[in-house]
């Protein structure tokens, strides 16, 4: 939490244009959902940037996690694309609702009762399809059947 509330350092990437305010959240979601964080956008306007449900395993986040250990671009004049941070503390920050992620999945437990059946449903075995951008990689599946 250390990382998070540190105002030098800039651990989240906040690159949107719409977001819930804090009038909407307190009169449309406070009763279900806890309020974690706030930012601002580019404007310098306050947005509710993560919030969980009070009862359910439900979190939403207005930045991305994703983005500081997994996207590595760069613009045509060689700056990296969108200011991604990359430092030790932004990866940290990023660790911690994946591994938030993982945890509450980790509670379910269906499984496959065929080990065999359960390898060829991984995801080693398809391919990925580069995106335009040259970071995202996306997958198809014509096979859905569990």
């Amino acid at each position: 939490m250390k990382i998070y509330s540190n105002p030098d350092l800039k651990v989240t990437l906040n690159n949107h244009h719409y977001g819930v305010n804090l009038t909407a959240f307190d009169e449309k979601l406070s009763k279900d959902f806890r309020l974690i964080s706030i930012n601002e956008d580019e404007q310098g306007k306050e947005f509710v940037s993560t919030m969980e449900h009070f009862k359910y395993p439900i979190y939403g986040v207005q930045w991305h996690p994703e983005k500081n250990m997994f996207e590595w671009d760069q613009n045509d004049d060689g700056t990296m694309y969108e200011n991604i941070e990359h430092s030790f503390e932004a990866v940290l920050a990023a660790q911690y609702p994946a591994n938030l992620f993982l945890n509450e999945a980790r509670k379910n437990d269906q499984i496959f009762k065929d080990p065999v059946f359960e390898k060829s449903k991984l995801i080693y075995n398809y391919n990925s399809t580069v995106s335009s951008y040259g970071f995202i990689q996306s997958y198809y599946f014509d096979d859905l059947e569990f």
